[in-house]
């Protein structure tokens, strides 16, 4: 188990070294997550369209050697339009998964609401933060089962 690493969840990472005469062979899970849901997938296309990777697979086909170079090319072509694209998703032992910027809104839109009906208490204000609170908690039920 990787202790020190966090996952975000209640689930505990667990973490082990393959020793192979390859040494390029992954990158690090717990080095540079990053936000998929934030990624300027239009950035993304320009980075790796820019990117001087070989593209000619189909005319080294039986050449392994050199199919191997490829692929590792292409893998590190496509790391780094992730990496110009893609924000890197911040972890700490409090984060939750399932949390979104639809939650975030409508947390901040009940918090304005119960505090419009602290300061003025109407019924009218208790059934709009009433229906605000709702809305916010069944958008967190709904993303829970959705991740």
């Amino acid at each position: 188990m990787d202790y020190e690493n966090t996952t975000g969840s209640d689930h505990e990472l667990i973490k082990f070294d393959i020793i192979t005469d390859e040494s390029d062979m992954m990158l690090d899970a717990t080095i540079g997550k990053y936000n998929f849901q934030k990624t300027d997938w239009e950035k993304f296309r320009q980075v790796l369209q820019s990117d001087s990777f070989d593209r000619d697979w189909v005319e080294f086909e039986n050449n392994e050697e050199k199919l191997e170079t490829m692929s590792i090319s292409l893998r590190n072509a496509i790391q780094h339009a992730i990496e110009q694209s893609t924000p890197i998703l911040r972890v700490c032992v409090r984060s939750k998964t399932w949390w979104n910027d639809e939650i975030s809104t409508k947390r901040k839109l009940m918090s304005s609401k119960m505090r419009s009906w602290r300061r003025n208490r109407t019924n009218n204000n208790f059934e709009s933060y009433k229906t605000a609170r709702n809305e916010y908690f069944r958008e967190i039920r709904v993303s829970k089962q959705t991740t």
